[in-house]
């Protein structure tokens, strides 16, 4: 008997699977209607090998073909805006998970996050606040839709530096925004605590007790004005729900000699969300729909850790769709940053040698400050492919190879532990 013989006799015998057994193996509810309905038609599941951040979370951000239009004008004139408040919830401490359902209801375009907090500051050490805090506090906020990956996971402070990319640096009251830490004069003291534009200052904090008040936006739609990005919420096949993991101690402050500080409040979300107009036709009842729900907005970070002086290499997923922004700050071991002003230079790069952007750190403050009526605190550099002309300046990621952002570290820099580059990708993409 040859070898060859052998071989085929003890091969294993190939398992044949129905269409219903691939999707159960590939973690699918084979029960679920759009499911079903994918295998009936044959279609393969939808697992792995996707190109991007993360995988597509919507096989379709709108109702079942043919009972809908897409009529950006008519579901302008007949909609309306609801700005409703959701149920309260209260602040569940340091290191711990808030996950709330989102209701399926109208097109969904933002969720605010009211904080209404407090901190306590007590013992004979030292409360010491961090360049982060107090938007740190919510350390982690994710928009999770039908079960899939994140198409929001970032800080609350990339939300904050995002608002106010979007409002041009608009002032807040005290009242608004207001934390210990924000104080302009050179002491934080229980009797002038706040600073009303609501920069971070980070500093020691006295004993006493501080309100602190927070307004975060989670932009599901890119633009307020377009609804792109939107999604369709309306619907029993949609599951759609927020996600706030809360910052741990380090996160927020340093604690010294037995001092503590201890947070207790309330959030009061609410969501923005604009109702969905019909008209009769000869297909019967159908919704009207705005064209923004053909994309979905994504507003992704990560972390790159590094330890050399020299060029940072930080290499930048290869989304699909269109990259809008990036923001980046760089992180110098948790208490301090490395200042955009400290570099040498900030390179945008593909390819291996293309460099279409080479700044002086001093270059892209100055472009930032020009575009946002300031720089974006703490510490945030941006690079914009939308702001002047989107067409001509957006990137498509997906056909760039070796795709870096670099940042050049003076030798005299001293690298911390557990530096890192927090980078955050704003991107549009079709579904």
């Amino acid at each position: 008997m040859s070898a060859t013989l052998t071989r085929e006799r003890l091969a294993p015998a190939r398992r044949v699977y129905s269409a219903a057994q691939r999707w159960a193996h590939a973690g699918w509810n084979i029960n679920d209607p759009v499911v079903r309905s994918m295998i009936e038609r044959g279609a393969p599941p939808i697992a792995g090998g996707a190109q991007g951040l993360n995988p597509a979370v919507f096989m379709n951000n709108a109702p079942p073909p043919g009972t809908y239009s897409i009529d950006q004008n008519s579901f302008d004139q007949q909609t309306e805006r609801n700005d409703v408040p959701q149920p309260s919830i209260a602040w569940p401490g340091m290191g711990a998970r808030i996950d709330q359902r989102i209701i399926n209801v109208g097109v969904l375009a933002k969720i605010r996050l009211n904080c209404q907090l407090s901190v306590v500051v007590a013992g004979g050490g030292t409360v010491t606040s961090l360049y982060p805090f107090p938007y740190n506090l919510l350390k982690e906020v994710v928009i999770n839709a039908n079960g899939g990956s994140a198409i929001i996971d970032c800080q609350g402070l990339d939300l904050r530096a995002r608002k106010l990319v979007m409002s041009g640096n608009a002032a807040d009251t005290a009242l608004l925004n207001q934390a210990p830490g924000m104080d302009t004069g050179a002491t934080i003291s229980a009797a002038a605590p706040y600073r009303p534009i609501g920069k971070q200052f980070p500093g020691v904090i006295a004993n006493g007790t501080y309100n602190i008040n927070m307004q975060v936006d989670i932009a599901i739609a890119h633009s307020m004005r377009s609804l792109i990005g939107a999604l369709f919420a309306q619907s029993d096949q949609t599951y759609l729900n927020w996600v706030v993991n809360t910052a741990v101690n380090a996160d927020a402050w340093t604690l010294a000699g037995g001092s503590t500080a201890t947070v207790t409040g309330t959030i009061y979300p609410e969501l923005t969300f604009f109702s969905i107009p019909s008209f009769n036709s000869q297909n019967g009842r159908l919704v009207v729909l705005p064209a923004g729900v053909n994309w979905l907005h994504e507003f992704i970070s990560s972390d790159f850790q590094f330890a050399n002086t020299g060029d940072v290499i930080v290499p930048l997923t290869r989304t699909n769709g269109q990259l809008r922004r990036i923001f980046s700050y760089i992180d110098n071991g948790g208490a301090a940053q490395i200042a955009p002003t400290a570099l040498n230079n900030i390179r945008w790069n593909y390819g291996g040698n293309q460099t279409p952007r080479n700044y002086f750190p001093q270059m892209l403050i100055q472009e930032n400050q020009g575009n946002y009526n300031g720089a974006i605190d703490p510490g945030y550099m941006i690079l914009d492919f939308e702001r002047d002309n989107v067409n001509r300046d957006v990137v498509y990621p997906r056909g760039l190879a070796e795709l870096d952002e670099i940042y050049n570290v003076p030798g005299t820099v001293t690298v911390n532990a557990n530096a890192h580059v927090h980078t955050v990708l704003e991107t549009l993409t079709t579904v």
